[in-house]
């Protein structure tokens, strides 16, 4: 297999995860968000462990069972301080092997990610996720991972779309 079939190929991993987490951003129901975030962050794993970006593959594997934990511990300082100094490690590691301090960028989100998902719900969730998402615009410009570029912006626009209703339709929302 040359090169440019590898490269399809990874970029279309990254796209199928781009189809569940394009999923969960409109999504005004938090359980089935995070839920398809789980499977989303697997595929993502996949995706960025195949083009190299060890601390993206790294966190997005871990981020499966920070979401997995949320849908039966929601609201608890004991998982979001788990998550956060898990985060920090694995940033230690990755940053240790790459010596890439754009590597920071998918901890800083990811930290973000597990307060909000813990403690945030509706439309204040979705803007911290908003946050999150520019922040792995600029990790992913600098890597190079097209997929996710595409998703970052995609999903801002799906967040926007969620924000929006849940603002002008909270009785179909639920948590």
């Amino acid at each position: 297999m040359d090169i440019f079939t590898t490269e399809i190929i990874w970029q279309a991993i990254g796209f199928i995860a781009l189809f569940f987490v394009f999923l969960a951003f409109k999504e005004t129901n938090d359980r089935k968000l995070i839920v398809y975030l789980a499977i989303g962050s697997g595929i993502w794993g996949i995706h960025f462990s195949l083009i190299w970006l060890i601390a993206a593959a790294a966190v997005n594997f871990f981020d499966v069972g920070k979401n997995l934990i949320w849908l039966k511990y929601e609201k608890n300082n004991y998982w979001v301080s788990f998550f956060i100094v898990s985060y920090l490690i694995i940033w230690i590691f990755t940053y240790n092997h790459t010596w890439n301090i754009a590597s920071f960028l998918p901890t800083l989100s990811s930290i973000i990610w597990a307060v909000a998902v813990f403690w945030f719900r509706w439309i204040p969730l979705r803007l911290l996720l908003l946050s999150t998402l520019w922040i792995w615009l600029i990790y992913n410009l600098i890597g190079g991972s097209y997929a996710w570029i595409a998703s970052d912006i995609a999903l801002t626009w799906a967040t926007l779309y969620g924000i929006y209703k849940l603002k002008y339709n909270p009785e179909k929302s639920s948590s």
